[in-house]
């Protein structure tokens, strides 16, 4: 599952959370005011292949060439 990232409308801490893409805008409280929080893209976003069959440059195959 994603994970999403909810800014507090109040004091403005991120909250990141897993879940469903369907359920990316249901409510979603501050973990630290408890107040209202807004789906935001996020800053540091990024794209990351693990395993053994991920090279540095893309997909190596099975024999790791």
């Amino acid at each position: 599952m994603p994970w999403y990232e909810y800014e507090c409308k109040v004091c403005e801490h991120i909250t990141i959370v897993e879940r469903k893409f369907k359920e990316r805008h249901d409510p979603v409280k501050c973990e630290e005011c408890e107040s209202e929080t807004e789906l935001i893209i996020s800053k540091d976003g990024g794209f990351a292949l693990i395993g053994g069959c991920w090279g540095k440059d893309g997909y190596r195959g099975r024999g790791g060439s």
